[in-house]
């Protein structure tokens, strides 16, 4: 066995020291940026998560409000056109409410039948008459097609678009295009700004 003893701190060289020191700072910055960037790493996967979210998450959608409810002299709710007498001025009315989406011509001054289609961003789920025995409606993928027939008092198409979030309406009678004057939407009757008539389901804020 050797009686020769390790050399003590003292023994040693300064340099050795000052390499040890440098040493021990370079490992405690490392460590410290390891763990900084680590922070940053994971503060990025958080934030991109959370727009990934946002992106996958649906747009709320809603119909305008002069869309809403029937309009006053066309029946009560989940009445078909063949079952209403109309007390309405002669038009077109275009509405939605809890029994669908609908659209009726009241034949009278101005107006007597009426052509068309209704083209949905989306495929229709159902469209019929709202009285067969006063017209005809076939649905084909997003497109309805309508002839509403001359002489009856109250004739119309009812429709289900699933979850279109836009409908275009174009008309025709016997006598040209039907005038934006001569149709209305809603429960409150508004006339239309122009025709052809686009519904827009808007992004809700």
């Amino acid at each position: 066995m050797s009686d020769t003893s390790s050399p003590s701190d003292a023994g040693l060289p300064s340099s050795w020291n000052e390499e040890d020191a440098d040493a021990i700072r370079s490992d405690s910055k490392s460590r410290r940026w390891w763990i900084i960037g680590g922070v940053v790493v994971l503060l990025l996967a958080i934030a991109g998560g959370i727009a990934l979210s946002g992106a996958l998450e649906p747009e709320e959608r809603a119909w305008p409000e002069s869309i809403d409810g029937r309009p006053a002299g066309l029946g009560g709710e989940k009445e078909k056109a063949a079952d209403v007498t109309p007390t309405a001025d002669p038009g077109v009315y275009i509405w939605n409410s809890f029994d669908g989406w609908h659209l009726w011509v009241v034949n009278g001054d101005g107006i007597d039948g009426l052509t068309g289609t209704i083209t949905s961003s989306e495929d229709v789920v159902t469209a019929s008459s709202s009285a067969p025995d006063a017209g005809t409606v076939t649905a084909d993928g997003g497109k309805i097609t309508f002839d509403l027939a001359a002489g009856s008092t109250l004739a119309g198409v009812d429709f289900d678009p699933g979850f279109a979030k836009k409908l275009t309406f174009t008309f025709e009678t016997a006598d040209g295009e039907v005038k934006a004057t001569q149709v209305f939407t809603g429960s409150d009757s508004e006339p239309v700004d122009a025709v052809p008539v686009t519904i827009d389901k808007a992004v809700v804020d």
